[in-house]
């Protein structure tokens, strides 16, 4: 028996997701056992290899592993706030990023990285206010206004399931 094309194509996606669930639950990001150094340079092998392939689910379970094991780097702090930036958790981006500052306030590119998502997180907030306000009101105007300038500084806000630029 064959199914028409748009099933069997939402059965392929559901069981994607499915398995791509499974396998980040059996990742265990959160699994607080120390690594041994085998162990670390192969988690962090795994973490470089897949930040720079933008896989950023897997960079993010791979650097919050190594966050836990090596908690002093800055920049295993930094490349899991701009992978789960990427995943558009802007939360614990932020929570990484200022993980990183902390344990180097010198990191620019940590700083600017905070910066442009807590400007989205500021997009965001100001498009909803517009989006709810009641007709007229002074508010709504002036959200706007910062809106459109925030724009021009960094962009408009991406589509909804679309990260932002932090990298």
């Amino acid at each position: 028996m064959s199914f028409p094309w748009p099933l069997r194509t939402l059965a392929s996606i559901v069981l994607f997701a499915s398995l791509l669930g499974c396998s980040a639950k059996n990742a265990k990001p959160d699994d607080k056992k120390p690594l041994g150094p085998d162990e670390l340079r192969q988690v962090e092998q795994s973490a470089v290899e897949s930040y720079s392939k933008r896989e950023w689910l897997a960079a993010a379970i791979a650097y919050r592993r190594l966050t836990i094991a090596v908690p002093g780097d800055p920049d295993f702090w930094f490349r899991l706030g701009t992978a789960e930036a990427r995943l558009g958790n802007s939360d614990r981006a932020l929570a990484a990023y200022r993980e990183a500052v902390v344990r180097d306030p010198k990191m620019s590119k940590g700083w600017y990285n905070l910066s442009v998502v807590e400007i989205r997180r500021a997009q965001n907030a100001l498009t909803q206010l517009i989006r709810f306000a009641p007709d007229n009101d002074d508010n709504a105007a002036r959200a706007a206004s910062l809106l459109e300038a925030l724009s021009e500084l960094i962009g408009p806000l991406p589509a909804p399931g679309v990260a932002g630029p932090p990298g």
